[in-house]
């Protein structure tokens, strides 16, 4: 009985531990030696971006300049990986890798902080829907027809649960619907 129990339990967890992930965030110490200065900005930012950063009095940073290209190129040239997305906020890319020892050469680098498996690229998770409200609705409606009060300005359709969330319809009810705004 039990050798049957420690048979099980090793059946139980050798398949976590068996994990390979996909992505990976690398992260970068510095931006030097970068083609990018903060006194020529037009060459990174755009012309709203400037004409906003201009009238609220916020100039450039070192958080505005991108992630150094000379970093990026040297990381794709150590192995079979392709760069899915860069963050010159928080300096760092993301990558794809099928060949998880790439990570450890990407780490001698000297400009790479650190490295970070974050996930799977191919797998996907099912999440079940556990908002009744947004099930039966995206279920049994169809679009174009309204959720919510009968006073709502917007048909939100299957949609109702994300704006409803945040109170939204009651901004969309004032006017409030994003004219003029740009988000990133």
């Amino acid at each position: 009985m039990r050798i049957l129990l420690l048979l099980v339990l090793v059946i139980m967890v050798l398949p976590a531990n068996a994990q390979q992930y996909d992505k990976y965030i690398i992260q970068f110490t510095d931006k030097n030696n970068s083609p990018y200065t903060l006194s020529a900005p037009a060459e990174y930012l755009s012309v709203k971006a400037i004409e906003r950063r201009t009238r609220y009095n916020i100039p450039p940073d070192s958080s505005d300049l991108p992630v150094n290209p000379q970093y990026i190129q040297a990381v794709l040239a150590k192995g079979n990986c392709r760069l899915l997305a860069q963050s010159k906020w928080l300096n760092d890319i993301l990558i794809y890798t099928s060949d998880p020892s790439i990570i450890d050469s990407i780490n001698t680098l000297p400009f790479v902080k650190k490295s970070q498996a974050t996930g799977f690229l191919t797998t996907r998770i099912n999440i079940p829907v556990t908002n009744k409200f947004y099930y039966e609705s995206a279920q049994t409606q169809m679009p174009g027809t309204s959720y919510g009060n009968t006073g709502d300005t917007l048909q939100y359709a299957s949609t109702y649960a994300q704006i409803h969330l945040h109170n939204g319809e009651f901004l969309h009810n004032k006017g409030y619907q994003g004219q003029g705004i740009t988000i990133a």
